[in-house]
């Protein structure tokens, strides 16, 4: 027996026809948009089923690809805990503006009474008063300018 491969024979096939191959495959193409045009109205909320049913219900979240929007949520995520944070950093804040706005007011009052009681404590009459146990007497002559002349005194 001797190796031999058998060659097929040439089929004669005729020349296709490029104006039906054109037409067949836009045929194809005006389905297959058809029938997507229909899976779309078919997946509509018409059917008895709201998109706040889909959400509530978890289908939504069956659908969403949360690998994909990770970086996103955690994104998202940390501004609304900066949010909070500052949020209570400034209502801390407003408390103590208030309680130091308090303690100012009454400083003031206190500042505006020593004030007063300093002044009136320092005045000639008061003076007199207090230092009239003491023996000391007010002084009734005017007061005497002493000048010195430049070179000193001869």
């Amino acid at each position: 027996m001797t190796n031999t491969k058998r060659i097929p024979e040439p089929v004669e096939q005729e020349a296709p026809d490029f104006d039906t191959i054109q037409e067949e495959t836009e045929n194809e193409l005006t389905n297959e948009v058809f029938e997507e045009e229909n899976e779309v109205e078919h997946k509509s909320p018409s059917k008895g089923r709201s998109v706040l049913f889909d959400v509530l219900g978890g289908s939504h979240l069956r659908k969403f690809n949360a690998k994909e929007h990770l970086p996103f949520a955690l994104w998202v995520l940390m501004l609304l805990i900066l949010w909070i944070g500052n949020t209570y950093l400034a209502e801390d804040m407003n408390r103590d503006i208030v309680i130091k706005s308090r303690e100012l007011k009454k400083l003031r009052v206190e500042s505006v009474y020593l004030d007063s009681e300093v002044t009136k404590a320092t005045t000639q009459s008061e003076m007199s008063r207090r230092v009239k146990n003491l023996k000391i007497v007010e002084s009734v002559e005017p007061l005497k300018k002493i000048i010195v002349e430049k070179g000193g005194a001869k």
